[in-house]
């Protein structure tokens, strides 16, 4: 079977369309999978498929809902027209169980307040009244009944017909397999078939997973059930971090999403109030987030020249701008405890501001600035964080889009599972040498222009096509220069997430002189954000005029 054979979205007309895209994903794993997959697993998967139509469309629909209870008389599906009988089907696979026993939180939660009031009417001597809210009604129950106790809801007084899956997780398994996280779902096959989002084609290999095992698959389902953990858990409860959760893991995507799940732990605890655990939790990332959380609880909790020699520390091995800055920071406050010692600060560059007056506030006080300084041969475009980051994209495509190990998992990802990750660029050193090269040679103008004509409508997390036209990306290569296109590049490659954002509102270019400003809008009592002030820093560094545009109102 070839790849795409697996990989066809079934048409919206098709009835059974969610059907046909999950079988697509059975199929997908059983070819890719295989061995990440139990014996008994093949053969309850590929009995699934062999299953009738109308029983597999309804063990789809149960999957597609929230939880694992269902009653029968809610579930009405107009292509699924015997349904008893498809539920039986599901019943002798063992897929589901009918009239299950529950679990008092279980019952109580699917049972509504009715049903819990007339309940309480033949259980208890002092009945409560019609009107009592179904909160007080549980915890009356509560008391009453044994709350450990495994139910039928029948013995609730509830005889519709209710319905359990029997293993929701082999199912969340097949998801994670297939999309690589347990976020994605099978609507991406409905917006794909809608024609509303296109991806760039990719290569798949086995050599590529990033899933090496079953085990792999498992440590990660084990990860994410930490945060389930972190949610069930009451604020007023103690948490304990598992030694795992803080050891570096040896596979690189099973390590990105540990330091993931650590650090929302990390957050967690540090609310709750147990610092020591939580600066525990921060050290085992060493992520900058990381480390600015932690000296702040360290500001709180110990003596600040602990404070001092990890902030020392972290500054002399820190190129992050707004790392450095909140550095810079702590040090400031840190040194006044301690009397006697200075910090030397980093020089301020100095922006210039410009103040603009309209008689009245306008809608959008970007376009307004930008109608009002665009001149014949000098346009202002209000491009945001939508022009750069979109030239780096299309300059470096194939790097972000390269078959590289554990990047993609299917063909619906518009980017790679990797592309936050501090060694994204190391990872693909190949490609970005190759690319980068462009850069010297002066082809890196035909590049980018290529690859926004094959491209064009792929979605890619750098390029939002609906503002991009050749005209103003030709007009950005004309007027800036190839040695500030590479120190933006460099810049913007600090902090992939983070520096693609906080960008100049505008972009002003003169056409006679082919040379590039940029501009900040800031309208009454709005002023500049650290990411904001950085990049203004760095572009004046590399020679483009910058300003801030203050603009006021006269009513």
């Amino acid at each position: 079977m070839n790849d795409s054979d697996l990989i066809k979205t079934a048409s919206l007309e098709n009835p059974f369309y969610y059907l046909e895209n999950a079988q697509t994903i059975w199929r997908w794993v059983l070819q890719h999978h295989r061995d990440c997959l139990s014996h008994e697993e093949v053969v309850n998967l590929q009995a699934i498929i062999s299953l009738p139509k109308e029983a597999k469309a309804l063990l789809v629909r149960l999957n597609m809902r929230k939880g694992e209870l269902f009653c029968l008389s809610d579930l009405n599906y107009t292509e699924i027209r015997a349904l008893e009988t498809a539920t039986t089907l599901l019943s002798e696979a063992k897929l589901i169980e009918i009239d299950p026993h529950v679990s008092f939180d279980e019952a109580t939660n699917k049972l509504n307040k009715d049903f819990l009031w007339a309940y309480c009417q033949t259980r208890l001597t002092n009945a409560p009244k019609k009107n009592t809210r179904k909160a007080e009604l549980v915890v009356l129950l509560k008391q009453l009944t044994q709350s450990d106790r495994l139910q039928r809801f029948s013995d609730w007084g509830d005889n519709r017909t209710w319905l359990k899956l029997t293993d929701r997780s082999f199912f969340k398994r097949i998801q994670l397999m297939f999309f690589g996280n347990l976020h994605q779902d099978w609507s991406e096959f409905i917006i794909t078939e809608l024609g509303l989002i296109h991806y760039e084609a990719i290569s798949y290999s086995a050599t590529l997973r990033a899933f090496k095992s079953r085990e792999d698959i498992t440590n990660y389902l084990q990860l994410d059930s930490v945060l389930d953990q972190l949610e069930l858990t009451s604020t007023e409860s103690t948490l304990t971090l598992d030694d795992s959760l803080l050891s570096t893991n040896p596979s690189r995507w099973l390590e990105a999403k540990r330091k993931n799940v650590c650090f929302r732990a990390a957050q967690t605890l540090e609310k709750r109030g147990q610092f020591t655990q939580a600066m525990k939790a921060y050290k085992s990332i060493g992520s900058n987030e990381a480390n600015i959380r932690l000296l702040r609880i360290m500001e709180k909790q110990c003596h600040p020249k602990n404070t001092i020699a990890l902030a020392e520390d972290l500054l002399n091995v820190t190129v992050h701008g707004e790392t450095r800055t909140l550095i810079y920071r702590i040090l400031k406050r840190q040194y006044k405890k301690v009397g006697g010692a200075t910090l030397s600060l980093p020089s301020i560059i100095h922006i210039t501001e410009k103040e603009i007056t309209f008689s009245n506030a306008p809608q959008s006080v970007e376009k307004a600035v930008a109608t009002f300084l665009t001149e014949t041969n000098s346009p202002v475009y209000y491009i945001e964080n939508r022009l750069i980051p979109a030239l780096w994209g299309l300059l470096y495509w194939e790097a972000i889009y390269a078959p590289i190990k554990g990047a993609f998992f299917h063909p619906f990802q518009a980017a790679p599972a990797d592309l936050y990750s501090q060694d994204f660029l190391a990872v693909r050193k190949h490609y970005v040498d190759s690319l980068e090269s462009s850069l010297n040679e002066d082809t890196y103008k035909q590049v980018i222009l290529e690859n926004y004509h094959a491209k064009h409508g792929l979605r890619c997390p750098f390029v939002y096509w609906p503002v991009l036209s050749v005209e103003m990306i030709e007009q950005a290569l004309d007027s800036i220069s190839k040695e500030q296109i590479k120190g933006i590049f460099k810049y913007l490659e600090q902090d992939l997430r983070q520096h693609k954002k906080g960008l100049p509102d505008l972009i002003q270019f003169n056409l006679v002189t082919n040379t590039t400003a940029f501009i900040e809008v800031k309208a009454p009592n709005d002023r500049l954000q650290i990411q904001q002030q950085l990049w203004l820093e760095q572009l004046i560094k590399l020679g483009f005029d910058c300003c801030v545009a203050k603009v006021r109102w006269l009513s």
